[in-house]
């Protein structure tokens, strides 16, 4: 299956190439990270709004994770200037003493047909990559750049279900894309959950968001995590629940964008 280095519209495809570009400022610059689709700031103030509304102009978009809704509204407002449309994420949280149990407690539960199997990469081949993308896609998800799923600029992995025919049913993936000194360092993110639409209702979103979080820990040691969902995505935030994160209240996922960018439903 074809792999594609960078996917999306022309618009997309220049952002994750400039994003890619500036990977020796992002690793020496706590408080910003490499999202693969945007530039994101866990920590704007540190970074400094200058560089923060410099790389926003430059991309169009940039993400601010893990913030208080009002204020990080507030402070897109006051620095970035007028014209920035907003897209807002509930965040859920969790540590490897809470969510760990529940995700093994799932892999027990939810017994894979005869013949299925799941992988897990640290390091996927370009026929693994490829699946992935084309699973996303199929979804309604941006997928991330290929040298983004291999490894070359944040620890990542990625696990695979697969059927008899060893045909990819469902995917999800987890990183530590946070500088080890930012405000989120040892938080791990996972995102990019699929499942094929003909393979829903059998609960394989949450086992592969369990295995994802189990395997993940194996290789990273993350002390905490925490995934993103749109408020109206309900099947997606029954799913992270059932994994044993906790929503937020006070916190959101924030992008600024001039094209109105989203990723997923």
């Amino acid at each position: 299956m074809a792999v594609h280095d960078y996917l999306g519209t022309e618009i997309q495809i220049r952002r994750q190439q400039a994003i890619h570009s500036r990977k020796d400022w992002i690793a020496k610059t706590p408080g910003a990270y490499n999202g693969a689709r945007m530039v994101g700031f866990d920590d704007p103030e540190r970074v400094g709004w200058d560089s923060v509304r410099r790389v926003a102009e430059e991309d169009g978009l940039v993400g601010f994770p893990g913030a208080r809704e009002t204020e990080i509204l507030a402070a897109i407002a006051r620095h970035l200037g007028p014209g920035w449309h907003t897209n807002t994420w509930l965040t859920y949280t969790g540590t490897p003493e809470t969510v760990l149990p529940t995700c093994e407690a799932i892999e027990r539960a939810v017994t894979l047909p005869t013949a299925w199997r799941k992988e897990i990469y640290l390091s996927p081949d370009d026929q693994a990559i490829g699946e992935v993308q084309t699973l996303n896609m199929a979804c309604d998800i941006l997928p991330y750049p290929a040298y983004y799923s291999r490894g070359e600029d944040v620890p990542i992995i990625t696990t695979l279900l697969r059927d008899k025919e060893g045909m990819p049913v469902a995917t999800g993936s987890a990183c530590m894309r946070y500088h080890e000194n930012s405000r989120l360092g040892g938080c791990l993110f996972i995102g990019l959950i699929s499942v094929d639409p003909r393979c829903r209702g059998k609960r394989l979103g949450s086992l592969v968001n369990a295995l994802t979080l189990i395997e993940s820990h194996r290789a990273f040691g993350w002390t905490k995590v925490h995934e993103q969902v749109h408020e109206s995505n309900t099947a997606s935030r029954k799913m992270i629940e059932a994994c044993g994160l906790d929503r937020k209240e006070d916190l959101c996922a924030v992008t600024a964008s001039r094209d109105q960018a989203r990723f997923s439903a």
